[in-house]
């Protein structure tokens, strides 16, 4: 009987914990300063994996230029930044935004964290979980424009 109750208090909170509603971002300072041009810096890892910067890179952009924002050449922009010493995620998030505005004429910057890289593997398919943490941030004033997180599961088949 106690073990009946015991799951039967599981389910009930696992049934209420599906009608707690996310909270809707604030999106007041994004819409106050209204950027035209995104520059996306290179990502920082917090993984494992060492490829994952360079793959990331390459699908992050296509998104804001899909919805109408000038989207700076990622690989040019990491190429500039090498040239100027800032090779490592520590020496990009030193430098000021309004630096980004002077070098690149930038209106924001978006600051990428890949927090979740992982693959796995069950047979003849493969999943890969990607999770990141976004921070979009004015170039002129260093303003926080907008944040997020996501997880995505890319089933490969």
């Amino acid at each position: 009987m106690r073990s009946f109750s015991c799951v039967a208090f599981v389910c009930a909170a696992l049934w209420l914990s599906g009608c707690v509603t996310q909270p809707k971002p604030d999106y007041t300072q994004f819409f106050e300063h209204q950027p035209h041009s995104i520059l996306v810096v290179p990502p920082a890892n917090k993984t494992t994996a060492v490829d994952a910067p360079a793959v990331f890179l390459t699908t992050v952009s296509a998104a804001f230029g899909e919805r109408g924002y000038y989207v700076f050449p990622v690989f040019l922009v990491q190429d500039i930044l090498n040239d100027l010493g800032a090779t490592d995620e520590g020496a990009i998030a030193a430098i000021p935004p309004s630096k980004f505005k002077e070098i690149f004429g930038a209106d924001s910057i978006l600051y990428v964290t890949i927090t979740d890289w992982t693959t796995s593997y069950i047979v003849i398919a493969s999943n890969i979980i990607v999770g990141a943490e976004y921070r979009l941030v004015d170039a002129g004033t260093g303003a926080v424009l907008w944040t997020g997180k996501q997880k995505v599961v890319h089933d490969g088949g």
